[in-house]
């Protein structure tokens, strides 16, 4: 049977969420590198500690909340701009290098560095590498601990996307099971002018949109009882992870289809009784 229209959705869904994962895997695998560099870094004189609250993760071109500050402020930079090396360069040269060019290749500007060192790590290292001629332990410290947060936000995003995904493979299989119900419905209507089978295939569709309502319901209280310790914002997972496709809530979008479907061939049926009576 060719896919429909709302089969497509939950397919989609799926794609995404394993692209997904092949993204963030890979981030983490550069934050893993960064790190084992900065590890290697002579340590030197003392200087105060950097504040490191606050990880987010990259949002892969679309930025998304995290607790009311942006993922990584594309575009726009709160850096002053700096046409020429300064600070700690060889440190900035190996995170554009190592994670930069990872997460968002092709930026090269030092505005877009301090940025995206803001977005990643926090304003305060960011300004730290920038303007510290020294390496200090302290520095050191800060950051190998923020770079350490930032593999492990991803990590949670990783945790949630493996629940999501098993709980789109169930519903798209009973959504495969409706549609193929349907499509023998929508076969034998096509087979029949009798009116006591047509009746038959009435009831028949209502109970497949009965089973769409239970999809329905059971999906939502999934999105209800959302549990998400990670640095997106709860109501904001999903328009994050279906970012490109044309629907935030495919499994609904689906369902709907399918129900849309029923109902418009129960209303055929009418009409073709009340032709025959």
């Amino acid at each position: 049977m060719t896919p429909s229209q709302s089969r497509r959705y939950s397919d989609d869904a799926l794609t995404c969420l394993e692209q997904e994962t092949d993204l963030l895997r890979e981030e983490q695998r550069a934050f893993r590198r960064f790190k084992k560099f900065i590890t290697t870094q002579t340590q030197t004189a003392d200087t105060e500690p950097v504040a490191t609250h606050g990880t987010p993760v990259a949002a892969h071109h679309t930025p998304v909340a995290t607790h009311g500050t942006p993922i990584a402020t594309h575009g726009h930079s709160m850096a002053t701009p700096s046409g020429h090396s300064t600070g700690l360069q060889h440190i900035r040269d190996r995170y554009r290098e190592l994670v930069m060019d990872v997460i968002e290749p092709g930026k090269e500007t030092q505005d877009s560095i301090d940025t995206h060192l803001e977005g990643e790590l926090t304003a305060e290292l960011s300004a730290a590498l920038r303007h510290h001629t020294v390496f200090t332990p302290q520095l050191r410290g800060s950051l190998l601990a923020t770079i350490t947060a930032a593999h492990n936000a991803r990590e949670d995003v990783l945790e949630f996307i493996r629940r999501e995904r098993e709980a789109v493979a169930r519903q798209r299989d009973e959504l495969d099971a409706l549609d193929d119900e349907f499509s023998a419905i929508e076969t034998r209507y096509g087979e029949t002018d009798r009116v006591t089978d047509l009746v038959s295939l009435y009831e028949s569709l209502e109970a497949v949109e009965s089973r769409c309502e239970a999809v329905v319901q059971t999906r939502q209280r999934q999105l209800q009882t959302l549990s998400f310790s990670g640095p997106i914002e709860r109501q904001d997972i999903h328009e994050y992870l279906y970012r490109d496709l044309d629907v935030t809530y495919p499994v609904l979008a689906e369902t709907t289809g399918v129900a849309t479907k029923s109902h418009t061939l129960k209303e055929r049926i009418e009409r073709r009784i009340a032709t025959i009576e």
